[in-house]
């Protein structure tokens, strides 16, 4: 399996297993608003689950619970495993009741509570008020990893008040909206409720986002409160704005590549790797580039990762695998498996993000490694063009 992660810091980040992350510093989590307090209360499995408070609005639901062991013995006898239990929350796709189907994301806070974020409160015809919550999966956090417990935890929870339902569940769309980016447009919609403005963008092929778009609404700046990226897609969380208001989005800085272009680069690691003492860096020198531009070759690198071994080469430039993975050949001409894709970005003294390194590693077992060919795509740009776009309410 391909680790990949991108870095951007005053200086580069060594060598680390991660997703894919397209900024160093994330926004906290959401927090809740207008909460409603709760005391509802559910047992099964050896876990108490207690409702503290609910927080709802026409893009999100945010539960604040409090998940605690009332029975450890009989939790992993359950699972049929050894303790101690380091925590527990709700799995991903356990929630039902009005809010089955959608996905649940959770995180501890600072008192030990647990937050949980749901899609938002499906209140249509005959809504009464009640929330009845069915929790039937939660996540157990063991010594050897995690493990999925089964239960039906129901919470008869509270929420708006039916008159005023409909107001608190307002939301307002933006008109769609294309701004040019590198090879094509990205395309901007959004939607903004009483908790929050949610952007997406859609970007082209072959272009990335390195820095967080901010968010203007007249003299007022704001940087987003979460950041999510799946392949040309970035989903973005805002603090909310006032209905009826346009609002502008400063794109930042993004990595561009041309996806019709590739660099081949082979290099000698046998000899560097003989010739070096067992360190996690070591030198190549321009004689063990055997083909290609040398100076594109900064240095070896080599580790282990779960028993296997793994050796690679960092680059200069960046290559993200997001605009064609890496392919890597032994001397035989075998197809070598990624360890690791981790592309770094370095700032200026201003901030100013610029070109950086690529660490490509594969494991090493059984590879002849005397001729390694690296089969890249092209390598990104650096584009710092102010680019500005102003969303504007449909209703």
């Amino acid at each position: 399996m391909i680790w990949a992660a991108v870095f951007v810091g005053a200086a580069l980040v060594g060598v680390t297993s991660a997703r894919i992350l397209t900024q160093p510093d994330l926004p906290g989590p959401p927090q809740p608003f207008y909460e409603i307090p709760q005391v509802a209360e559910s047992r099964s499995s050896g876990l108490v689950v207690t409702a503290l408070g609910a927080s709802y609005s026409g893009t999100e639901t945010l539960l604040r619970l409090r998940v605690t062991v009332d029975d450890e013995r009989f939790l992993l006898a359950h699972l049929g495993a050894d303790g101690p239990v380091r925590r527990v929350s709700p799995a991903a796709l356990g929630p039902g009741g009005p809010f089955d189907g959608g996905e649940a994301a959770s995180r501890k806070t600072e008192l030990g509570e647990t937050l949980v974020h749901l899609p938002p409160l499906p209140a249509g015809p005959g809504y009464d008020g009640r929330v009845p919550l069915s929790i039937t999966a939660m996540t157990v956090d063991l010594d050897t990893g995690p493990a999925y417990l089964a239960g039906d935890w129901t919470l008869n929870l509270v929420g708006p008040a039916p008159e005023l339902v409909a107001d608190q569940l307002r939301v307002e769309e933006f008109a769609a909206t294309a701004i040019g980016v590198g090879p094509g447009d990205a395309e901007v919609s959004g939607v903004r409720s009483r908790s929050e403005t949610k952007i997406e963008i859609t970007l082209p092929h072959g272009v990335l986002m390195l820095s967080q778009p901010v968010m203007r609404v007249g003299e007022h700046r704001a940087a987003p409160r979460s950041f999510q990226s799946d392949a040309n897609s970035v989903q973005l969380s805002f603090e909310p704005t006032p209905f009826g208001e346009p609002v502008a989005l400063d794109l930042g800085t993004l990595a561009l590549a041309d996806a019709s272009k590739s660099v081949v680069v082979v290099v000698s690691l046998a000899d560097a790797l003989a010739g070096s003492p067992d360190v996690p860096v070591f030198a190549l020198p321009a004689s063990a580039v055997l083909s290609g531009d040398p100076t594109l070759v900064v240095n070896g690198v080599r580790g282990d990762y779960g028993g296997r071994p793994w050796v690679g080469v960092v680059l200069a430039g960046n290559w993200h695998p997001e605009h064609g993975k890496p392919i890597v050949l032994d001397a035989g001409g075998s197809q070598v498996e990624l360890a690791h894709v981790q592309v770094g970005y370095t700032k200026d003294a201003n901030g100013v993000i610029q070109s950086g390194t690529t660490n490509i590693a594969v494991f090493s077992g059984g590879a002849d490694l005397a001729r390694v060919t690296f089969v890249l795509g092209a390598p990104a740009e650096v584009d710092t063009t102010p680019r500005s776009l102003t969303l504007l309410p449909l209703n």
